[in-house]
């Protein structure tokens, strides 16, 4: 099967520091969460990541500001954008002390990523589908995708687009919102990641519905 959409690669500019920590999954739609992962030996010691669908920046963008938990992160994923674009450049959504990434597609989707200054990683790539999107922090010792899948994007494609970005011999951290509970269903994201070696983290709900998200 093709890809199915371009990918394109991003270069980080400038960049400085050591990366810090072992990651740890951050809030999901408001709810204390963890993602997936594949992880053997942590040497990345000390770096906090954090994952959070605000539901569109614009309404949101002062609440993340404020948040003094995903103000901590080295590495904030961002789900539900909902911006276009020509958005991306605006002020409005960068973050002071951090380095910001869009995947932009339009209303009630896409995906940005912060990388705090001095966090050191080699590149960028982006998926931006029109039900798909997701990005890849390619760091030397851990890769981290972050992903939105709206419910109309079938399950096979979001496993091939993975499949596409996941390095089987590094480090793995999946996070974001897949639309899709992983303890009432098991199709075919689930077995793919199962396959792949990772280890489902979440353990609370992850919306006020009482599922938990796969990633």
């Amino acid at each position: 099967m093709g890809r199915g959409g371009q990918e394109k690669k991003e270069d980080p500019g400038q960049r400085g520091g050591e990366p810090a920590s072992e990651p740890s999954g951050g809030p999901s739609e408001g709810h204390p969460g963890r993602p997936s992962a594949k992880l053997g030996h942590i040497l990345t010691k000390g770096l906090k990541v954090c994952s959070f669908n605000t539901r569109s920046l614009r309404k949101h963008m002062e609440d993340v500001r404020s948040d003094p938990v995903l103000m901590q992160s080295h590495i904030l994923c961002v789900q539900e954008t909902w911006l276009k674009v020509e958005e991306e450049n605006d002020e409005r959504y960068q973050l002071e002390g951090f380095r910001a990434c869009f995947a932009s597609v339009g209303h009630g989707k896409g995906l940005a990523v912060y990388v705090k200054e001095g966090v050191d990683y080699e590149s960028m790539t982006l998926i931006p589908e029109a039900n798909i999107q997701m990005m890849k922090i390619t760091m030397a010792k851990l890769d981290i995708i972050t992903v939105y899948r709206s419910d109309s994007e079938p399950e096979f494609r979001a496993a091939h687009f993975l499949s596409q970005l996941i390095d089987p011999n590094k480090d793995t951290l999946v996070v974001g919102d897949m639309n899709y509970c992983a303890v009432k269903e098991k199709k075919d994201l689930g077995k793919f990641l199962a396959r792949e070696g990772f280890s489902q983290l979440v353990s609370l709900p992850t919306h006020i519905g009482g599922g938990i998200h796969l990633i």
